[in-house]
């Protein structure tokens, strides 16, 4: 949502142009671990609330990998706006929800890549794709 007075990441105001809009936009509050990454010249953020012992830098490789190929094999870029992704890391759960700029995920804090685990490095195609992003958050599937 569009910042007013607000510093980036931080308490202030912010603007909706509508009702629709403000609701479309989720809000994370409190300590959180916070990636950022580019794909396609467009800046992406990631913020993982919740106890989890999650490798950020691997998930900046592996996002940015995935959006980038995406957009090349959807043959266009992204919004020109960031992409927020938000992840609850928790005991046992998956699930999530799309919005206009961001997206909501749950996961399993073990599913999420920690440092020392093994790197998938084979090239990203339209189907490998689905299975590298399932192993970004659920190893070993």
């Amino acid at each position: 949502m569009a910042r007013k007075g607000a510093k980036p990441y931080g308490f202030g105001a912010y603007v909706a142009s509508d009702y629709d809009e403000l609701i479309d936009h989720p809000v994370e509050m409190g300590e959180f671990t916070l990636a950022s990454f580019r794909a396609g010249g467009v800046p992406h953020d990631i913020a993982i609330t919740g106890r989890h012992a999650a490798d950020a830098r691997r998930l900046q490789r592996d996002l940015q990998r995935l959006c980038e190929h995406h957009m090349r094999f959807l043959r266009q870029a992204c919004a020109d706006e960031a992409l927020r992704i938000l992840v609850t890391a928790v005991g046992e759960g998956y699930g999530g929800l799309e919005h206009r700029a961001s997206t909501a995920l749950l996961c399993s804090r073990d599913d999420l890549p920690r440092e020392g685990m093994i790197e998938v490095s084979e090239p990203l195609t339209a189907l490998s794709s689905v299975s590298s992003a399932t192993n970004i958050f659920t190893p070993g599937t």
